[in-house]
């Protein structure tokens, strides 16, 4: 009846630590159209809410495995299959990576400011075109880029929004 139940299954999962079983996932599908047309503030909150977890990352790839990343999150969705050079990132591929980093910095601090930065601190690698993997050559300016269109879709709350800008900016001299 209330298809951000949905994405309260994933924050649940990354809440308690538990298993989202197969049959729940195919439900969880069955929400993607009605995701779609769901007020933002509604995915908003929940992303906040998974954002206070131990272990955020667990919100987004139970979102990924029900087909509804690309529904709720596209920005975060691009991230897939962006491969990396191992030299600077051993796990090679930007969503693991950035699930890895979101993880970490929930480790370190509860602000929700600062995780929500490092999950988008590499947003625009998302906008990097095929042939040019796995470099991500200007991915500091796509980046400001994509976070202006996630804000466009659902409005961020705005010290979000410049935090994530000033890491997406200057994370690279880091």
């Amino acid at each position: 009846e209330d298809p951000v139940r949905a994405l309260r299954a994933a924050r649940q999962a990354a809440a308690f630590g538990f298993h989202v079983e197969a049959g729940t996932l195919v439900l969880m599908r069955a929400c993607a159209d009605e995701l779609r047309r769901e007020p933002p503030e509604r995915l908003m909150g929940e992303l906040h809410r998974a954002l206070e977890t131990e272990r955020p990352s667990v919100f987004f790839r139970v979102l990924e495995k029900a087909d509804l990343l690309s529904v709720t999150f596209p920005e975060i969705a691009a991230l897939e299959g962006q491969t990396q050079p191992t030299d600077f990132h051993p796990e090679g591929d930007a969503f693991v990576h950035t699930m890895a980093l979101t993880d970490a910095v929930a480790a370190e601090t509860k602000d929700i400011r600062t995780r929500f930065a490092a999950l988008v601190h590499d947003l625009g690698k998302g906008l990097t075109p095929q042939e040019m993997l796995p470099h991500h050559y200007g991915h500091e300016r796509t980046g400001l880029d994509a976070l202006a269109a996630w804000n466009a879709r659902m409005t961020l709350p705005r010290d979000w929004r410049r935090a994530a800008a000033f890491v997406i900016r200057q994370h690279m001299r880091a």
